[in-house]
């Protein structure tokens, strides 16, 4: 056999064995799967219940067929040399205990379906299944503490592999992530178009950059009380996701967080979160109503532009700062309530909100950008007396006869 790595497409058909043979090969299998199943510190996938019950059907992938480095009395699985669909990795290799899943092993086995890890391993290396785009399930036993992101680029013989453990993963359709797992690292599920569900457990704290980004057939999403972190991008473009629960204890939602959920109906954020870091609901269409809580200080750069759907916003008195463009081409937007307390609301905030036509603007309000509501009903009218007010916050792209304009830099 060809000794490249995951050669499907060169398989080699293999003859049919004759009917002796094929049982005693079906009860050897038979034994060593119950003696599996009946061992406490071996291959158990028992561990997340009857979930899993289709991976103790997986027999022991030979170790002739793993590439893996020695660590001591511990052994990396570094890459693989066979070709079966379904494998179940062994807890052993060359005497060595399995304790990792190395940076690119499985890095584009296109053949693969299902794998089943040892309960042995703690720790998934980089990119580890990146591109397996045929896996549909995948066992990772509850000793697994590290389930690494794209944050360098492996090399697997003389290729570079990219992106996290599952990224590009077409074909995997769910995911128990075990509770001994603190953190979802970026990347780790970023392209697994065929994920419809998740369980993020309650160990997590952490959900990394971009680490179910793309994950277009995901509808709903349940995150833990544990995390208090939802990073970059992380559920960006899950354009089927239409309902998330973000919990108290979350203080801070990332940057395009849930950028371009376009089925994104409507969303709860609860008082813990403090920052909203921009671009987080960003063209989430869909989206038609959005709690802002007491807490939170700055709404963030085009947090909610291109939110169509929005009908009414309330900003809270604990904010200080609107962003620049946070609600530009707010199309539906009627009715914007700003609580006493914000100081300023920065350039293009409710550029092109062409649905709103007038606003209440505390006295708190000490400044308001350019565009800041350029293309809206909304007067220069509406500006505190004392407020700084640049020359072309207020307008419209045609001609504004509406308005009076003020001099830029004096205050109105």
């Amino acid at each position: 056999m060809n000794q490249t790595i995951c050669n499907f497409e060169k398989r080699r058909s293999k003859s049919s064995a004759s009917a002796k043979n094929c049982l005693i090969l079906l009860l050897l299998a038979m034994a060593l799967n119950a003696l599996l199943i009946g061992c406490s510190g071996g291959n158990d996938a028992d561990d997340n219940s009857g979930a899993n019950e289709w991976a103790k059907e997986i027999p022991v992938e030979p170790e002739e067929n793993f590439m893996s480095e020695a660590m001591g009395s511990n052994a990396t699985i570094t890459g693989y040399l066979g070709d079966a669909m379904e494998i179940r990795i062994p807890d052993k290799i060359g005497g060595r205990t399995v304790t990792e899943i190395g940076n690119g092993a499985f890095a584009n086995c296109t053949g693969l379906t299902s794998v089943v890890i040892p309960d042995s391993v703690t720790k998934i290396g980089y990119g580890a299944f990146s591109g397996c785009s045929g896996l549909t399930r995948i066992f990772i036993p509850n000793g697994v503490t590290e389930i690494m992101g794209w944050h360098q680029i492996v090399y697997v013989n003389g290729t570079a592999v990219e992106g996290g453990t599952f990224e590009g993963c077409t074909g995997l359709t769910s995911v128990i992530i075990p509770e001994s797992v603190t953190e979802i690292g970026s990347e780790v599920f970023n392209g697994c178009t065929g994920l419809t569900s998740i369980n993020i457990p309650a160990s997590v704290t952490k959900i990394g950059t971009r680490a179910f980004s793309g994950c277009t057939g995901l509808t709903s999403v349940s995150i833990p009380a544990s995390v208090t972190e939802i990073g970059y991008g992380a559920f960006e473009g899950c354009t089927g996701l239409t309902s998330v629960t973000i919990p108290e204890g979350v203080t801070e939602i990332g940057s395009g967080a849930f950028n371009r959920c376009t089925g994104l109906t409507s969303v709860n954020i609860p008082s813990s979160v403090t920052k909203i870091l921009g671009w987080t609901f960003h063209d989430c269409t869909g989206l038609t109503s959005v709690n802002i809580p007491d807490g939170v200080t700055k709404i963030g750069e085009e947090d909610f532009s291109g939110c169509t759907g929005l009908t009414s916003i309330t900003i809270p008195a604990s904010v200080t700062i609107i962003g620049s463009h946070a609600f530009e081409g707010c199309t539906g937007l009627t009715s914007v309530t700003i609580s006493e307390g914000v100081a300023e609301i920065d350039r293009g905030a409710f550029y092109g909100c062409t649905g709103l036509t007038s606003i209440t603007i505390p006295s708190s309000v000490r400044k308001i950008g350019s565009h800041a509501f350029w293309d809206t009903g909304v007067t220069r009218d509406a500006a505190p007396q004392g407020a700084y007010v640049d020359s072309n916050a207020f307008g419209k792209s045609k001609s504004d006869t509406s308005s009076t304009i003020a001099p830029v830099g004096e205050a109105w």
